[in-house]
């Protein structure tokens, strides 16, 4: 049953990513910090997402059995996490901000600043990614 709610939460995050952009230019979205944040949030949402729909659909139930059960959890909690700061800086954009942001104050995150990710850094990511994406179908032909 996971597979295809995570395929319509995809799917729908994909119609809410591009309506999103079509509210709010790309050069009106990016000209603010808030606006970054939030396009930056929004993306890393939706790849992570549609990550971990690629994983269970090819996993399957061997996702569930042993330790794996507890890694499925934890990333669920992450990507929640990732659902709640992206929607936190929409509300803020739409001009009704949530409690969630006194949150992020608490934890030093004032979310009008911008997230600095150096170039390098934005490499290293990109690199590492496709790094464990061979890794993954290398293993999985193995196997």
């Amino acid at each position: 049953v996971l597979t295809p709610l995570l395929a319509l939460g995809v799917l729908t995050g994909l119609i809410a990513y591009f309506i999103g952009l079509s509210v709010f230019p790309f050069e009106t979205i990016t000209a603010s910090p808030l606006g970054r944040n939030h396009l930056l949030a929004a993306t890393w949402s939706l790849a992570y997402w549609t990550l971990i729909l690629i994983a269970s659909w090819r996993l399957g139930e061997y996702a569930w059995e042993g330790m794996r059960r507890w890694a499925m959890l934890l990333l669920g909690a992450l990507g929640g996490g990732l659902l709640t700061v992206t929607g936190a800086l929409g509300g803020h954009l739409s001009g009704s901000p949530s409690a969630v942001s006194q949150l992020f104050r608490l934890f030093g995150w004032e979310v009008y600043t911008t997230f600095y990710v150096p170039d390098f850094m934005l490499v290293s990511i990109v690199v590492s990614a496709l790094a464990l994406a061979t890794i993954g179908f290398i293993g999985a032909r193995r196997a």
